[in-house]
């Protein structure tokens, strides 16, 4: 039998003890090409126990919910959001990296000319040159959503402009995480990494956020312009006031079983 299975309307049929099993396994996120089992105008989804993820040029809308029971569209605990790239490419070359095991299966009604089948899971997705010399790539695991900027050589990454919508108030705290004020509790962004590999040696960054005319930047201590640079900002999936959230999320995919197959673990 199946060992992962979520359905939109309901999850009746999976017991506490599997669904408890699928929230604490740490597994990658996995990303998928969007293929009709998700609204229009999103280029990759992904999707766990609390959260949705849609992405497309230049924007990630991230769902997270913290209720029970069946995934319900109009969730008073969920909040949305999302982060979109100001003044990013509209039309960059996109695509998913990193292939992972297992294909989703999504069951629309009894009509099989209806289902979309064989859908498959990739550990990463990339946007090259979202902004003139400067790809991202989004990545996670189930706690966490995260997106590289890598910066080549010789590139300003003062082209980077933050644009948060849904969001009710933002602030840095102490420790320069940007907190978010969201539909139902906080959100905090982490304060960001950034490195920059140089042969066998990885030289550490200072990086932090910047708020400037309602937009987030980002201000970079010294490093070496002749070398490429990454820039990680991190996007936990989870409420910044602490509560678990366990309510499956699907960002609106449209009623189906989905089954991805036997859980593995390394």
């Amino acid at each position: 039998r199946p060992s992962l299975i979520s359905a939109q309307s309901k999850i009746d049929s999976v017991s506490p003890r599997e669904f408890g099993t699928r929230q604490t396994l740490v597994l990658p996120m996995a990303f998928e090409v969007n293929r009709g089992q998700a609204r229009s105008g999103v280029d990759f989804v992904a999707a766990g126990a609390n959260y949705g993820i849609g992405l497309r040029a230049g924007r990630a809308t991230l769902r997270l919910s913290r209720g029970l029971g069946p995934n319900r569209p109009n969730d008073p605990n969920a909040a949305q959001f999302s982060i979109e790239l100001l003044g990013a490419t509209l039309s960059p070359v996109s695509e998913p990296e990193e292939r992972l095991a297992g294909k989703s299966n999504y069951l629309f009604g009894s009509d099989p000319n209806k289902w979309i089948t064989d859908v498959a899971h990739y550990a990463k997705v990339r946007f090259a040159i979202i902004y003139p010399g400067i790809d991202v790539v989004y990545y996670g695991n189930q706690d966490r959503l995260e997106h590289d900027f890598v910066v080549h050589p010789g590139v300003n990454p003062g082209q980077i402009q933050l644009t948060l919508s849904g969001v009710q108030r933002k602030e840095l705290n102490r420790q320069g995480d940007l907190v978010l004020q969201v539909s139902g509790g906080e959100v905090k962004l982490e304060r960001p990494n950034a490195y920059q590999q140089i042969g066998t040696r990885r030289i550490e960054v200072a990086a932090e956020y910047v708020l400037r005319d309602g937009q987030a930047r980002f201000r970079l201590g010294r490093y070496d312009r002749v070398e490429t640079l990454s820039l990680i900002p991190c996007w936990p999936i989870r409420p910044f006031s602490g509560a678990l959230f366990q309510q499956t999320e699907r960002l609106n995919l449209r009623t189906a079983l989905r089954w991805t197959g036997p859980a593995t673990c390394t």
